[in-house]
């Protein structure tokens, strides 16, 4: 946790002034720690607040700090989402894992994808994309090389890696573009139908 916390502030703090007041803002859409440590950094930069913006700021931590506390108890991911008052909504972290288990890490990574467009982070987007699709090319050709040299074990491989793919969006990806965002969960019907289209397309070419 302590390490975590290291690497957000490490990243906050190679941003711009201009880039840091946007979390502390008094519509803030990102978790408290990042509100804080943006405050923080600012401080130590010298930049000037004044008496009734330190006590706005204070406030807004608080306010952030417990209903994060809230929601946390009942909630063990996806655990910024904030359906009353956050104007984004995201494909949640919950529906881009079961798309990496039963569609792929491609179909995962474009709905990840879609998030950081949201958000106007087109060249992460599209790195995400080329993640997804370049591990799902592997996982295919290790596939064909598993399943003659390795039989008995190849379908099992294949789930360490596909498990492994759906873990790096999660834990490299959400982690490093979107951890501090506050979002509402966005409808999965769409990009689940769409899925199950294509895959019984593909189905009925490869099968007949």
């Amino acid at each position: 946790m302590v390490e975590e916390i290291m690497v957000k502030r490490k990243i906050l703090e190679e941003m711009s002034n201009e880039e840091l007041l946007e979390y502390i803002n008094s519509e803030s859409r990102f978790v408290y720690e990042a509100i804080e440590m943006s405050y923080d950094i600012l401080i130590k930069r010298g930049f000037y607040f004044s008496d009734a913006d330190k006590s706005r700021i204070e406030k807004l931590i608080e306010i952030k700090k417990e209903k994060e506390a809230q929601f946390k108890k009942v909630n063990t991911w996806d655990v910024n989402t904030d359906d009353e008052s956050s104007n984004l909504e995201f494909y949640s972290q919950k529906s881009i894992w079961y798309f990496s288990v039963f569609f792929g890490v491609h179909s995962a990574a474009i709905l990840l994808a879609i998030n950081l467009f949201i958000i106007s982070k087109s060249k992460k987007a599209w790195g995400v994309i080329l993640f997804g699709c370049i591990y799902s090319l592997l996982i295919y050709l290790a596939y064909k090389l598993f399943r003659i040299y390795i039989p008995d074990y190849y379908f099992l491989i294949l789930i360490f890696m596909t498990a492994g793919g759906a873990a790096i969006l999660q834990f490299y990806f959400w982690d490093n573009y979107l951890a501090n965002i506050k979002y509402k969960k966005k409808s999965i019907i769409a990009p689940l139908l769409i899925c199950i289209i294509l895959h019984f397309l593909i189905f009925i070419i490869l099968f007949f």
